[in-house]
């Protein structure tokens, strides 16, 4: 997976296999794959295919993190593997979580995800600081339904991505969230 900020980088990106993308949650025109994990998990990927994705939020937030030595993207659906590997030391001691947001402003569901990755890292004996204790239980007292009903569940179901939110929204038991990469859980 190699995430650009850019629609147009990804369109051009030369040796593609396959080109994922949206904007405003809709996928982009011409590209095999909106950002819909029930889409693309449909279709059998050749293993070692190379996709190019850019979304509305999660790739520019990744292109602003270059300079990190390593960067995860997560969601719920692998806030446990995420969390897990960032749990074994591998990439240092202090790592940032960081919620994507939508057009520039916080997001429930960024935010409860971060807090899933965040909760289970919590759970392996990571220390965490303030700032992502406070993430961690907003993320547990938020309700399930909350997180089913807020308006970027309404959007994708209005796009017809509706399964997603399915797959994306996790028991209470924490299961995924956003970028990580080495720096203090925030």
């Amino acid at each position: 997976m190699i995430p650009v900020a850019s629609i147009v980088e990804a369109a051009t990106y030369a040796g593609a296999d396959h080109r994922i993308g949206e904007r405003g949650s809709a996928r982009v025109r011409g590209f095999d794959f909106g950002n819909s994990p029930a889409e693309v998990e449909a279709v059998e990927l050749v293993p070692g295919a190379r996709a190019v994705l850019s979304t509305t939020n999660g790739t520019r937030v990744i292109e602003a993190a270059r300079g990190a030595s390593a960067i995860f993207a997560g969601a719920f659906v692998n806030a446990h593997a995420v969390a897990d590997e960032l749990a074994t030391g591998a990439w240092g001691e202090r790592v940032a979580v960081v919620g994507c947001g939508w057009e520039g402003r916080r997001a429930s569901e960024d935010e409860s995800a971060a807090g899933a990755i965040l909760h289970r890292l919590r759970e392996r004996g990571a220390g965490l600081d303030e700032r992502a204790e406070r993430v961690v239980g907003l993320y547990l007292a938020r309700p399930r339904k909350t997180l089913r009903r807020n308006s970027a569940a309404r959007r994708l179901a209005r796009l017809g991505y509706g399964r997603d939110t399915s797959t994306s929204v996790p028991p209470r038991t924490p299961c995924r969230s956003s970028p990580a990469s080495k720096g203090k859980p925030s």
